[in-house]
């Protein structure tokens, strides 16, 4: 049982007390002095970042208003390529007078011709015949009253043939030529060499040429003292417009007799690699 008159010690409760305050007053004159102290300081790098701030917009703000400058600029891209793909052109003509007995004849020597590109492994999707027949303009033109009042006629089938995968046989488009001329073909044209992934090869190089040319503009605006690109313009880029024309062994003219001798020596074909230059022209605007 507690004793209710037990004297209270005030003197311990009022030091207590007064402890507290001088910690509490101890604790704001550290906070005041503090916050006295840093304050200038919060102040001074405010003021410094407002500065800073100005100075990157006024410059951003003179970079893009300042006048540009154009500039042209011109890359290449070579690369050595073998071509592996030929277009072979040639003509078979025949002239006369009975237009009906030459076209079962050209048409005869047409199937042939025809069977033997399929015998070389050649598919007949890869095989353009065209046949036309028009009167001989060169033939001497007759008088009023002659009594032969016929005109010689020319009959003619122009083939296109397309020889894949030349590049373990590149004597295959001579053997062909020797072999036609053999069933009547009386004309050799023009023939093309081409790459099959051609068209893969040069967006490649055309890629690389404008990467270049990028490159080589950004280093010599640098030396101009410019600092930034504002637009690239590509003028032109080619390189890659046509085939290849490569030389081989034949006559682009008639042959005479209508086949070449069997015994004609043939040199070999030599197709070789040759270079391919893409060039790609650009135009820049920088500051």
């Amino acid at each position: 049982m507690s004793d209710s008159n037990t004297p209270v010690n005030t003197d311990k409760v009022e030091n207590t007390n007064s402890q507290e305050n001088k910690s509490q007053n101890k604790f704001q004159d550290k906070a005041k002095f503090f916050s006295q102290q840093t304050l200038p300081l919060v102040l001074i790098l405010s003021l410094i970042a407002l500065i800073v701030l100005a100075i990157i917009t006024v410059f951003i703000f003179w970079q893009s208003n300042r006048p540009t400058n154009n500039l042209n600029i011109q890359s290449s891209i070579k690369e050595k390529i073998t071509p592996d793909k030929v277009l072979l052109n040639f003509t078979m003509t025949q002239k006369g007078q009975n237009v009906s007995e030459m076209n079962q004849e050209i048409d005869q020597k047409t199937t042939e011709i025809i069977n033997y590109l399929t015998s070389k492994g050649i598919d007949k999707s890869d095989i353009v015949s065209r046949k036309t027949s028009y009167r001989d303009y060169d033939y001497p033109i007759l008088e009023q009253n002659s009594k032969d009042q016929t005109q010689m006629q020319n009959v003619s089938v122009n083939f296109e043939v397309t020889l894949e995968n030349l590049t373990d046989n590149f004597e295959l488009p001579n053997q062909i030529l020797e072999e036609v001329t053999k069933l009547g073909v009386n004309e050799l044209g023009w023939s093309n060499y081409e790459i099959s992934n051609q068209r893969e090869i040069c967006q490649e190089m055309e890629t690389k040429a404008l990467e270049q040319a990028r490159d080589l503009a950004e280093k010599r605006i640098k030396a101009l003292g410019g600092t930034k690109i504002v637009s690239i313009q590509v003028s032109s880029i080619y390189g890659c417009e046509n085939g290849f024309a490569r030389p081989f062994y034949g006559k682009d003219m008639a042959v005479s007799e209508g086949a070449m001798s069997s015994d004609m020596q043939r040199p070999e074909i030599l197709t070789g690699t040759q270079e391919l230059n893409i060039q790609a022209d650009i135009n820049v605007e920088y500051r």
